[in-house]
């Protein structure tokens, strides 16, 4: 069994709510990596299908369990930032894994870059029987570039893809834990703006409105309903019904032409 290292090179955190049987597997994937000096804290947000006890049973002291009752994943999530001892913090949901040498690989990025504070790597997505690979291009974007990437959807996102320097992760307040949907793209865009780029006045609309319709047009209406109360009772957001439908219209005509010169420039596809 690995003895816990002092000064681990890098924190994984996994936020879960009654998954016993796949944050285990995905407890797994993390202590199966090559890399050996890691902490995996995986932070429960109230459990009652018996996770601590599973977890409990797993003899590794690289794994810290912190049980408590959050308020959300976001919430979850900034608890283990805050309790992380590594300089840079990287996330995996309770339902996904890793592959083999994903903190290896990770790790190195920031050694090699000092000023990185931020990666998004790129993923596989199995829905089903149905696996696709969502693979970046190998690429720097400045803070321009990041925000305008963002908006037009022209990367691949998931919360297991992100890995960001804990103190550049504390400087921006973490997660927002009013935020229940598209959590990981607005924190990506707090990340664009950090030292001083300009947000458009029409991207939180556009993102929120998106969700709210697609939501709608598949009959989820529930879901429709409650992202738009999450929307309204957030300090950060709430915007009524005209600034959403005003920012999802002018919101649409940025992306068209966002996607039309990334394409150009990079030969991308919309994520």
């Amino acid at each position: 069994m690995p003895e816990m290292d002092p000064a681990p090179l890098i924190t994984v955190i996994t936020p879960t709510h009654n998954r016993r049987s796949t944050v285990l597997r995905a407890v797994e994937s993390v202590l199966a990596q090559n890399l050996t000096r890691f902490e995996h804290i995986v932070v429960d947000d109230g459990s009652t299908d018996g996770t601590e006890a599973a977890l409990a049973a797993i003899r590794d002291p690289r794994l810290i369990y912190v049980g408590a009752k959050w308020r959300g994943a976001n919430a979850a999530r900034n608890a283990g930032i805050e309790r992380a001892r590594a300089p840079v913090v990287t996330f995996l949901d309770s339902d996904d894994v890793y592959l083999p040498n994903r903190l290896e690989r990770t790790l190195a990025w920031f050694e090699e870059n000092p000023t990185l504070e931020v990666l998004i790597s790129s993923f596989v997505s199995l829905k089903g029987d149905r696996s696709s690979k969502c693979i970046n291009r190998g690429a720097f974007l400045t803070r321009n570039t990041l925000e305008r990437a963002l908006v037009a959807q022209t990367i691949f996102i998931a919360g297991s893809a992100i890995t960001a320097r804990r103190e550049a992760l504390l400087a921006i307040g973490g997660y927002d834990s009013d935020i229940a949907r598209m959590q990981d793209r607005e924190l990506l865009l707090r990340f664009a703006g950090r030292s001083g780029a300009q947000l458009s006045e029409d991207i939180p609309p556009y993102m929120i409105a998106r969700q709210i319709i697609a939501d709608t047009i598949k009959g989820r209406i529930s879901q429709a309903f409650a992202g738009y109360l999450a929307n309204r009772s957030s300090k950060a957001l709430g915007y009524s019904l005209p600034q959403l439908l005003r920012g999802y219209v002018g919101g649409r005509r940025w992306r068209r032409d966002l996607y039309d010169e990334f394409r150009t420039k990079y030969g991308a596809r919309p994520a």
